[in-house]
């Protein structure tokens, strides 16, 4: 017994010296998020800047449905401002918004489900579409959240303070590349 157990401590010694020296021998230089690659293009390196930015925004409220139609959902629990999460308000961030709800109970079926809002009164969203395979009552007792949309200024900066450079031709402006059709597209900010 004591033979097997120092060969497996010896074993183990090894394999944590094998990981720590190999782990001294990685560097990375990348901020997460950020990415830099050159790539050659007709004889001389063109520098690409890759940035990969969250999609989602922290809900400006979570609560539990009290009841839905198919084109609304009531929270008797809330006490909302009414407008405050309509269509292209401002009441929550610079500029104009739109809000989505989101179904995160885990116990339902349509969890991970997002319906744009419309308007709001103090207690009953109002929503953009309606939810066509949500039935009366089938929300009743589900957590939601409300988020603001992701709009175009929170990728590429608000008016007047771009987070990208403009120029006059697609040789000056920073190009941004749109996957459509599994091609990627350029688009360059005009100024």
């Amino acid at each position: 017994m004591k033979k097997r157990l120092t060969i497996l401590t010896v074993l183990v010694c090894a394999c944590a010296c094998v990981t720590i020296m190999n782990a001294q021998d990685v560097k990375s230089v990348n901020v997460v998020g950020f990415q830099t690659v050159d790539l050659p293009a007709d004889g001389s390196v063109v520098t690409y800047y890759m940035l990969a930015r969250p999609m989602s925004k922290v809900p400006a409220y979570r609560g539990v449905a009290s009841d839905n139609t198919t084109t609304t959902i009531t929270d008797t629990n809330a006490a909302w401002t009414p407008g405050e999460f309509g269509t292209n308000t401002t009441s929550y961030e610079t500029g104009t918004s739109t809000f989505y709800i989101e179904i995160t109970d885990t116990n339902s079926i349509f969890e991970g489900r997002h319906f744009y809002i419309l308007t709001n009164t103090s207690t009953v969203l109002t929503l953009k579409t309606n939810m066509s395979d949500v039935i009366a009552s089938d929300l009743q007792q589900k957590r939601y959240k409300i988020v603001p949309a992701t709009r175009i200024r929170d990728m590429f900066g608000e008016p007047g303070a771009p987070l990208i450079q403009g120029g006059a031709s697609s040789d000056d402006g920073d190009s941004v590349y749109f996957l459509e059709d599994a091609m990627w597209r350029p688009a360059y900010y005009k100024t």
